[in-house]
């Protein structure tokens, strides 16, 4: 299975329709998640932030496109979903708002024999707040 074949399988079996069971199947024992604030390290950490998310927010993902280049894919996808259930973050318990948000993100994934080695996200996840009521920005 190729870069965009992986791709394409994370974002619309385990993002998109809550099937966890397949991270087995395409990350790396030792994937690493890139975010902001840290690396998510291994699988166990990478679904256990993966479920809170779908959980909360009742994802639908839908890709737009996938470019490819060896074992490097970029995945171009809208996340439109309700924030349905609270959510634990690392600032504590977000409370859910039943408020719905439009978004998109472009993923950058590193592969290697069959497997998601690296993924760097990039999502509007300040605009997802602002829209599902987690966050009013300040208007002076």
């Amino acid at each position: 299975m190729d870069a965009k074949q992986l791709g394409r399988r994370l974002f619309m079996e385990c993002w998109g329709a809550g099937k966890f069971a397949v991270l087995d199947e395409i990350l790396d024992a030792d994937h690493k998640f890139h975010l902001p604030e840290g690396v998510l390290d291994g699988i166990p950490a990478y679904r256990e932030m993966l479920e809170g998310y779908y959980h909360a927010f009742n994802p639908t993902i839908e890709i737009v496109r996938v470019i490819g280049e060896g074992d490097y894919a970029a995945i171009h996808y809208t996340d439109n979903g309700n924030f349905v259930n609270d959510l634990a973050d690392s600032s504590g318990m977000l409370k859910a708002t039943g408020q719905s948000y439009s978004t998109f993100g472009v993923e950058l994934i590193y592969t290697k024999e069959d497997k998601i080695i690296e993924a760097w996200p990039g999502h509007q996840s300040l605009a997802q707040y602002t829209q599902a009521g987690l966050y009013v920005p300040k208007v002076d």
